[in-house]
Order: structure tokens, then C-alpha cells, then sequence
């Protein structure tokens, strides 16, 4: 429905039938290769890898965009002092916060933070073959019963940052794919088959 005999289909360019135009690029050494380029939204991925002086360059093909110019930064931190990680300073830093079915404190509900910052290492539930989505890997810091991570929600540690600079931390363990799997719960312990 996208696409016809009329559109581009490359590596580099992605056209759509209603004008619509996608342009991938990188910038690994320089971003001279994003000079020219006029865009109503630029998409960073692995953030953490590019020179933090190629971003305002790359910044300059929303220029033209007089109405909103979105920016939208992902990747892998893997130090505290990359783009990435300045990026997660200057954001929202939502953060996701799962309930247990199971526990309360004080009569308020136990809540679950998967970060390095709360909770993660006390999550991770030990490898049983029953992982599933009804059993999840990923437990109660608390009970150590299996959470559901579906009812959990963000909850940003500035929210007066989240119409201007929204941050998500999504760590693996919440993503389906990984708690709801037992081979994948065993490579994300680290553990082999």
C-alpha cells in the first residue's frame, strides 16, 4: 500500500506513494553526509557510539522545519560519559515501574524498578523451564514471585521534562521477548544451554 513500481526501495532512500520520503545515513568520522539534507525529523541510533560534535551538525537538516522538528535519540549506553548517556541527563529519565500481584508495603502496593539505580539485580529470577508470559523470569524484589511486567508504567523522575525531552530506560528484562522465554532468560543471565 506504501510502495508501488513509482517508489524508491534502496539501502540509502525509502520513498512512499504519498510523497513521503525516508533518507538513512551515518556518520561515523564526519556528518558531512547529512549536509544538504532538509528533515521534519532525524532519528539517532546507537547514539553512544557517535561524536557528540556530529549532533548539532546533523541537528541542522531540521532547520527548515518551521513547525516542529523532532529528534529522537536510541542505543546501548555503555559508559556514563557518551552522547547517549548525557542525552538520559538532560531527558525525563522515565523509568518503568511494575507492580506485584502478590505483595504490599505499609498497605500500598510493592513496586518493581528494573535499573541499575533500584531493583534490576534482585529481578532477575533464576532459570526454570515454565518461563512464560504467565510465569514470568523476571520477579518481585520483594517476594521473588514472577511479575507481569504488562501491568507496569512509566513513571518519570522529571515530568516537567516530558513534553520537551521525554527518556525512556527500557532494559531487556521487561521486553517480552526476554522474560516470557527460557532461552532467552538464560542468555540474558548469561547462562548457556
Amino acid at each position: 500500500l506504501w510502495q508501488s513500481t513509482a517508489t524508491e526501495d534502496s539501502v540509502l532512500q525509502r520513498t512512499f506513494t504519498n510523497g513521503s520520503r525516508m533518507i538513512f545515513s551515518f556518520a561515523g568520522l564526519d556528518a558531512d553526509r547529512t549536509r544538504g539534507i532538509s528533515a521534519h525529523r532525524v532519528a539517532f541510533d546507537e547514539l553512544q557510539d557517535m561524536d557528540k560534535d556530529h549532533i548539532g551538525i546533523i541537528l541542522e537538516t531540521l532547520s527548515a522545519d518551521k513547525d516542529y522538528g523532532l529528534e529522537q535519540y536510541s542505543g546501548t549506553s555503555k559508559t556514563t560519559t557518551t552522547a547517549l548517556a548525557v542525552a538520559w541527563q538532560q531527558s525525563s529519565q522515565a523509568e518503568f515501574w511494575i507492580p506485584c500481584q502478590h505483595c504490599t508495603t505499609n498497605g500500598a502496593r510493592t513496586y518493581n524498578i528494573p535499573s541499575l539505580d533500584h531493583d534490576i539485580e534482585r529481578m532477575l529470577g533464576p532459570l526454570h523451564m515454565d518461563i512464560s508470559e504467565d510465569c514470568a523470569g523476571i520477579v518481585c524484589r520483594k517476594c521473588a514471585k514472577p511479575l507481569r511486567p504488562r501491568t507496569g508504567r512509566w513513571v518519570h523522575r522529571y515530568p516537567e521534562k516530558r513534553w520537551d525531552f521525554a527518556g525512556y530506560h527500557i532494559p531487556q528484562p521487561i521486553i517480552p521477548l526476554h522474560y516470557s522465554s527460557p532461552k532467552k532468560w538464560a542468555a540474558l543471565l548469561g547462562k548457556r544451554d
